[in-house]
C-alpha cells in the first residue's frame, strides 16, 4: 500500500507542488500593497525553487532505478 502511494501519488506530485503555491501568490502578490507583495513574491520563489530541486531529484530516482533494472537484467 505504501508503495502504490508512494508510486501514484507522491512521485508525480512532488515536482508539482510549487507551481500549485507559486501561482496564487503571484495573483495576490500583484494585488497586494509592498509588504504584503514582497511576502507573496518570495513565496513563490521558494516554491517555484522547491519545484525546480523536487524536478532533478524525482529524475535522478528514475534514472538510478532504470539504471539499476537494466543491470540487474543483463547480470543474469
Amino acid at each position: 500500500m505504501q508503495n502504490a502511494i508512494k508510486k501514484y501519488l507522491l512521485e508525480p506530485l512532488l515536482p508539482r507542488i510549487g507551481t500549485a503555491v507559486a501561482g496564487p501568490m503571484i495573483a495576490y502578490g500583484l494585488n497586494a500593497d509592498l509588504s504584503h507583495a514582497t511576502g507573496a513574491f518570495v513565496i513563490a520563489g521558494v516554491g517555484l525553487a522547491y519545484d525546480w530541486v523536487a524536478h532533478f531529484v524525482t529524475l535522478r530516482m528514475a534514472k538510478d532505478k532504470a539504471v539499476t533494472n537494466f543491470v540487474n537484467r543483463n547480470a543474469l
